[in-house]
Order: structure tokens, then C-alpha cells, then sequence
């Protein structure tokens, strides 16, 4: 993957856990289960946001770079993701999530495309073409 690929990438995880915290839904939650890649071919090299029930976790080349609880809220055909808690000995790295930070998402089939991110109150749009993630095996 390349820099700018990646920087692009990291910007998507960020936004994409925010979004998936607070939830009413649980059909939807569910729908975000899973391991999503930055890569179709879901390789260990590539930047991964993975979502566990309540949890979510982001790594990249094998490393894991984020670990916290979640809250996922449905509205229309987006799912928002809120940080609750940070998981120990999570460092703080630019780009990472912090608490009350929303990522919303929308899934279409395999692909997951971020739709938004909050922090501070203040939402934001995914840049136009910012490419999907991936759901893996």
C-alpha cells in the first residue's frame, strides 16, 4: 500500500470506529461485524478495522494500533459507531480514536464506505472517493 494510500486509510479507520459506537439497532450492529481490510485480498499487511460484538480494534501490518468498546446507533441505511472507552495500553498515535469520537458507515453488500466523522460535535464527510473497506473471510 502505498503512503499516501495508507494515509488515506488510517483517515478511514478513524472515521469508520467513531461511527459504529452508539447503537439502537442490533440488526445493523451485526451487519458491521466482522474483519473489514483497506485491500480485497484482506492481507496481514494491510490496515484492518475489526468489530467483535462491543469491541473494535484497528491494525495495520500485522500490529494492533487501537483497541476500545463501541456503541453502534442505526439511522436510515448508516450505522454509527461512538468510541466508549479506550482499551489499555492503546497508544496515543495521531489518527487513533478517542472517546466520543462517531464514525459513521454504510454497508453495501461486502464493502463498507465511510460515510462521516464526529468530534467535538463537529461532523464531517468522507472525502469524495474515499474507497471502501473490505469484509474478509
Amino acid at each position: 500500500m502505498t503512503p499516501i494510500r495508507w494515509k488515506a486509510a488510517a483517515r478511514l479507520v478513524g472515521t469508520a470506529i467513531l461511527a459504529l459506537v452508539i447503537s439502537s439497532s442490533l440488526a445493523h450492529a451485526q451487519g458491521l461485524i466482522g474483519k473489514w481490510s483497506a485491500e480485497q485480498t484482506c492481507g496481514a499487511q494491510s490496515a484492518q478495522i475489526v468489530f467483535r460484538g462491543t469491541t473494535m480494534e484497528l491494525w495495520e501490518a500485522s500490529r494492533r494500533l487501537f483497541t476500545g468498546n463501541v456503541r453502534f446507533r442505526s439511522s436510515g441505511n448508516e450505522t454509527a459507531v461512538t468510541i466508549v472507552s479506550v482499551g489499555r495500553g492503546t497508544q496515543q498515535l495521531p489518527g487513533n480514536p478517542e472517546v466520543g469520537d462517531v464514525s459513521s458507515f454504510r454497508r453495501d453488500g461486502n464493502l463498507m464506505f465511510p460515510v462521516a466523522f464526529t468530534r467535538n460535535g463537529q461532523r464531517r464527510a468522507a472525502p469524495a472517493g474515499t474507497p471502501p473497506f473490505y469484509l474478509c473471510p
